[in-house]
């Protein structure tokens, strides 16, 4: 896993701007969840058109905080790459920044019923988490993804 460390320089920055190190002393646990993006065969698993070697090495991390989140009575939410759709909400990345050979591997891959759209086997993901099929890079961008409306429908639930 890439370590991650902090500059003093963004440190003294942050401090500046508000005061102390992080924006909030508490977090609401039942108003959180855990996003998990693209932790997906396709992406992950050993061989597959789009694999990230380093992606299986958060795989344990992920399954820890995915428990710990629940515990504290947050949301663990599982977002996927499908391919349904991308061709007319993606069309200009498919047609300008990949080749055809990889546009039907893509395609083929992140199909809903094929392996690579599958979550990684190793993670833990429970029946009762939200899962959001996105189209482009990003579940936050407009006609991506329903991530929005699932993420304000949970949050007016009481747990």
């Amino acid at each position: 896993m890439h370590r991650y460390v902090v500059s003093d320089a963004v440190k003294e920055r942050v401090l500046r701007r508000q005061g102390k190190p992080a924006s909030h002393d508490t977090i609401d646990a039942g108003r959180t969840a855990l996003v998990v993006v693209d932790m997906q065969n396709h992406f992950v698993a050993e061989g597959f058109p789009a694999e990230v070697p380093l992606s299986r090495e958060i795989v344990p991390v992920i399954n820890r905080l995915a428990k710990a989140m629940r515990a504290a009575g947050g949301q663990v939410v599982w977002i996927q790459t499908t391919s349904k759709g991308a061709l007319e909400h993606w069309g200009n990345h498919h047609k300008y920044m990949l080749t055809p050979e990889r546009v039907a591997k893509r395609l083929a891959s992140l199909d809903e019923a094929a392996e690579g759209f599958k979550l990684y086997p190793a993670l833990e993901p429970l029946l009762s988490d939200p899962r959001v099929k996105k189209i482009k890079y990003s579940a936050f961008i407009a006609g991506s993804s329903d991530i929005d409306t699932n993420s304000r429908a949970a949050a007016s639930t009481p747990c």
